[in-house]
C-alpha cells in the first residue's frame, strides 16, 4: 500500500498508536467457556459462537467456520465485549456486544482498506459515502425472538470527555452530532495532534453507549463500550499502516472524566 492517505507530513500509524492503550483495561474474563450463542439479523444474517476455555472462539458465519484466538471483557454483569482478528485474514477483525441478559447482541465488522480506495477524500466520499478508507459493517442479533434492538442515540451530542488511557495516553472526546466527534491528544504518539470524524451511537442500556468511529488521515476504526456510571470505556483500536499496509488490533480502555457540556443552537 502506498502513502496515499497521508498528508505530506508523517502521520502516527497504528503500530505507534495502540501502544499504551491498556491501561485502564480490565484483565479478560472465561465466564463464556463451554457457551453458544447464535444470533440471527432481521437481514438474514447469521452468526455461531461458541467459546472454548483456552481463549479461542469458534465461529461461523456465511457458512465458513474458523477457529479464532478471541478476547472477552465483562462490561457489566452478564455483558460482555469480545474481539477476534478473522482467521483467514489479518485484513478483517469482529467485535461483539453480547447482552446475555436480553439475549441480543451488537457486531462490528471492520475490513482494512484495499488498493482501489479513493485516496482524496472528496473522491472517496462520491465513491464510497464516507471520509474513511475502512469499510465497517454493523449489525443487530438475537436468540431471542422477543428480544430489543439496540436504539441510535443523540444522548452523547454537546459532551466532551478525557480517556485517561495511560499516563502516556490521553486523549479528548467531544461529540459534536450524531454522525461525528472530534479527537485531540494531550499525550501519546499524536500529542498536539487532532481531527474531525465520522461516528456511530448505539444506547445499549442506562448509562452505557456503544461508540463507533472512523478515521480517514490512517484507515482505523475505533470501537468502545461507554459505561458512564462507572466512567470507563472499553473496546479496541483496529487499522492499517498508511505506508506499508500491516494491520494491529488491539483491544484498549480507560478511565474517563466529563470536562464540560454544551448545547446545540
Amino acid at each position: 500500500m502506498s502513502n496515499k492517505y497521508m498528508p505530506g507530513t508523517r502521520w502516527p500509524q497504528i503500530s505507534d498508536i495502540v501502544v499504551n492503550h491498556d491501561g485502564g483495561r480490565p484483565d479478560p474474563v472465561r465466564d463464556l467457556r463451554g457457551q453458544s450463542f447464535s444470533l440471527a439479523a432481521t437481514d438474514g444474517h447469521r452468526l455461531d459462537l461458541r467459546f472454548h476455555g483456552d481463549g479461542v472462539v469458534y465461529w461461523t458465519s456465511k457458512t465458513v467456520p474458523q477457529y479464532s484466538n478471541c478476547e472477552v471483557f465483562l462490561i457489566r454483569p452478564r455483558w460482555y465485549f469480545v474481539d477476534f482478528l478473522d482467521a483467514a485474514s489479518a485484513n478483517r477483525s469482529h467485535s461483539i456486544v453480547l447482552d446475555t441478559v436480553h439475549c441480543r447482541a451488537l457486531h462490528v465488522e471492520v475490513l482494512a482498506p484495499a488498493d482501489d480506495v479513493p485516496a482524496g477524500l472528496l473522491d472517496r466520499i462520491t465513491v464510497r459515502g464516507t471520509q474513511s478508507a475502512v469499510d465497517v459493517r454493523i449489525w443487530q442479533g438475537s436468540w431471542n425472538a422477543n428480544s430489543l434492538a439496540f436504539e441510535r442515540t443523540d444522548s452523547l451530542v454537546g459532551r466532551h470527555y478525557r480517556y485517561h488511557y495511560s499516563e502516556t495516553h490521553i486523549y479528548d472526546h467531544i461529540y459534536l452530532s450524531e454522525r461525528h466527534y472530534s479527537w485531540f491528544c494531550h499525550r501519546g504518539p499524536d500529542a498536539g495532534l487532532g481531527d474531525f470524524e465520522e461516528c456511530d451511537y448505539f444506547q445499549l442500556g442506562d448509562d452505557l453507549f456503544f461508540v463507533c468511529w472512523k478515521e480517514k488521515l490512517i484507515p482505523c476504526v475505533g470501537v468502545t463500550v461507554e459505561d458512564l456510571a462507572s466512567m470507563r470505556s472499553i473496546g479496541k483500536i483496529f487499522g492499517a499502516d498508511a505506508y506499508t499496509g500491516e494491520t494491529a488490533n488491539r483491544t484498549v480502555g480507560s478511565s474517563m472524566s466529563l470536562i464540560s457540556t454544551f448545547s446545540r443552537p
